[in-house]
């Protein structure tokens, strides 16, 4: 008999019983989308290369049976001329159905992001994770003792540390008494 197209045979240990089988790989791109709510702030984002790898599974479920996707990695690329919006692209070579003929529900999980809030860990084909980075201000002011401003011409450079990383440095000039600073919520040390 004839195997019909998107099918494979499948014969049991009776060789009276021959099952046609949906197979096949997706129709269409399992793409999913992330964006970057960081007003501008990019320094803290992930590097776009390794995002995949360190934060992203990819899962499969039919039958109400969630296993993890292994051996395929997305193509990100940044959404046209958004840069805060980037797509996750696992291609078309993955698996439509599983051994008995039934669809796959393909979703995208994300660990969590240091420095962001994710909105939805967890989403379908053509669904969009967003993480927004979270901020406080940080205010520093210089404070001269025993003389006047009038008096310096000096300058005071502050580094701002988290761990011994330095994530910023302040120049306060003859004149700037204070500096406000927009950071990710942490610890640091001025």
């Amino acid at each position: 008999e004839a195997v019909p197209s998107g099918y494979t045979q499948k014969k049991d240990s009776d060789p009276q019983t021959v099952t046609n089988v949906r197979s096949g790989n997706v129709d269409s791109s399992v793409v999913f989308y992330k964006v970057w709510d960081e007003s501008g702030n990019t320094a803290y984002r992930p590097k776009q290369n390794t995002f995949a790898e360190k934060y992203l599974t990819l899962k499969r479920s039919v039958n109400g049976a969630t296993e993890p996707v292994t051996g395929v990695e997305p193509m990100i690329s940044v959404d046209g001329t958004n840069q805060n919006r980037w797509v996750i692209d696992y291609g078309t070579t993955l698996p439509k159905y599983d051994a008995n003929g039934k669809a796959y529900t393909y979703t995208l999980t994300e660990s969590t992001v240091e420095n962001y809030t994710t909105n939805n860990a967890t989403v379908g084909v053509d669904e969009t994770i967003t993480n927004k980075l979270n901020v406080g201000k940080l205010k520093i002011t210089k404070e001269l003792s025993g003389i006047s401003e009038s008096e310096t011409t000096d300058e005071f450079v502050v580094e701002i540390k988290r761990g011994n990383e330095v994530v910023q440095t302040v120049t306060l000039k003859k004149g700037a008494m204070d500096a406000t600073l927009t950071l990710p919520i942490g610890t640091y040390t001025v």
